[in-house]
């Protein structure tokens, strides 16, 4: 296992690392690497979920969504990806019941001990045998969800995705560490064009919060669809196989009353969501 830590070269030493470890069910995996014991020793911890084979999955993530967190801590403290949904990303090529093979990168913040600022982790790889802890298996259809989309211009991708109801109404949430937002349909009925408003199969809400962050000037709260002047649709391109798959798209005035004062226009919204498993 090696990587480059805030620009110095790092691998892990012999006798301190554990293999990726399948610790919580299907799609689950832990890496921890440390270098040799010592005042100067550095660990890299990787903890991935729902991950349900080879590809490039996002770190600062959590629950049901395919990706996971990292750690990078030395004797001073610990830093760790928050839940942005974009903290850094894993890129598995190998994934076997016996070997994984990866490289990742990521940037943590201070979370514990005495660490303060960041650590930037580049040019990571691992190369590592498996070490069965749990029956391996399928992962739910429920835990692997992607919801992204572009927030007045900036990327935004979810670290955490929930999803509930049946055809006459079917709720997302979804949210990361600077904006939250919940998508309601009504009457989905398949593939097809829902409108915000009107009768059938519809968008019925969207409601979007934030920022969460104290050291930005963006308002925190809040746009709604029930404001007056919302515009906007959800396509549904596919409903087969247990899973939802489609795009969106708004502009949404700020809500009366919020710290909003500018409309919310979200574009290349993508969501592909598991309903059953």
């Amino acid at each position: 296992m090696r990587a480059t830590i805030e620009g110095t070269s790092w691998q892990s030493g012999a006798g301190a690392l554990t293999s990726p470890v399948q610790t919580a069910g299907p799609g689950g995996y832990t890496i921890t690497g440390s270098s040799q014991p010592g005042a100067s020793a550095r660990t890299i911890f990787l903890w991935l979920m729902n991950i349900p084979g080879p590809g490039t999955y996002p770190l600062g993530t959590g629950g049901n969504v395919s990706g996971g967190s990292a750690i990078v801590s030395d004797a001073t403290g610990g830093w760790g990806t928050p839940l942005s949904g974009a903290a850094g990303s894993i890129s598995i090529t190998t994934l076997t019941d016996s070997r994984f093979v990866a490289t990742f990168f990521f940037t943590a913040e201070a979370s514990s001990g005495s660490a303060t600022g960041t650590r930037t982790v580049t040019a990571g790889s691992v190369d590592l045998p498996i070490s069965i802890v749990a029956p391996p298996g399928p992962v739910a259809n429920r835990s692997r969800n992607r919801v992204q989309a572009t927030l007045n211009g900036q990327a935004w991708n979810a670290a955490t995705v929930a999803t509930s109801g049946a055809a006459s109404i079917f709720v997302v949430a979804a949210s990361n560490t600077r904006h939250s937002m919940t998508i309601a349909l009504g009457d989905v009925a398949g593939p097809g064009t829902y409108p915000l408003g009107g009768s059938g199969p519809r968008v019925l809400n969207v409601a979007v919060r934030g920022p969460d962050g104290a050291a930005t000037s963006e308002p925190t709260c809040c746009w709604n669809t029930n404001t007056p002047g919302a515009t906007g649709s959800v396509v549904v391109q596919s409903s087969a196989s247990g899973r939802l798959v489609g795009t969106f798209s708004f502009t949404i005035p700020p809500q009366a009353g919020s710290g909003a004062t500018a409309p919310l226009v979200i574009t290349n919204g993508v969501f592909d969501l598991g309903v059953d498993g």
